[in-house]
């Protein structure tokens, strides 16, 4: 004799169980549904917010021509409207050093050296220009000596001077 074992259910748990079942099911991916929309606006939420902010230059020329935007706005701000032209270096023992022409020239180097926010700002930017001077194309220091280099800026443009080797 074999046994045979089947299970039979109830007609009225079927029929209680079934459209449970379904509910559930619904329930569940709409509930994945609702949590993939959710992180799809985050994400793009996010992706928006990092499109809006302006990127931060990564080359010196590049960063010395946003903080000589911002060094001739604080300019204005103090009053000084005049056209001007500043060389901006490190000396050897490393103390800042800025030549400044124009007619307002004496207040822009007193406003300069009573404000040591500027003088790190260029100073920093000095110091990253003459080290990105000596290396090689490929990002290892040469072996030659320092490479000193000026932050040329003036009333419309700044750039990176790089001085020859052997000047005196």
């Amino acid at each position: 004799m074999r046994w045979c074992s089947m299970m039979h259910l109830n007609p009225f748990l079927s029929s209680i169980a079934v459209p449970a079942a379904a509910k559930t099911v619904q329930t569940v991916v709409q509930a994945a549904q609702e949590a993939g929309q959710s992180f799809l606006k985050a994400f793009s939420n996010l992706r928006e917010n990092a499109l809006d902010l302006p990127a931060e230059p990564t080359s010196v020329a590049g960063q010395v021509q946003l903080l000589a935007s911002n060094f001739r706005a604080w300019l204005e701000q103090q009053g000084i409207a005049s056209p001007f032209e500043m060389q901006f270096s490190l000396a050897k023992n490393g103390d800042p050093v800025a030549n400044v022409v124009g007619p307002e020239s004496e207040k822009i180097v007193d406003l300069l050296y009573s404000n040591d926010m500027w003088l790190e700002r260029f100073s920093e930017l000095a110091l990253r220009g003459s080290e990105a001077a000596m290396a090689t194309p490929y990002g290892q220091p040469t072996t030659g000596s320092y490479q000193p280099v000026k932050l040329a800026i003036n009333s419309h443009e700044a750039y990176v001077l790089r001085e020859p080797a052997n000047a005196f």
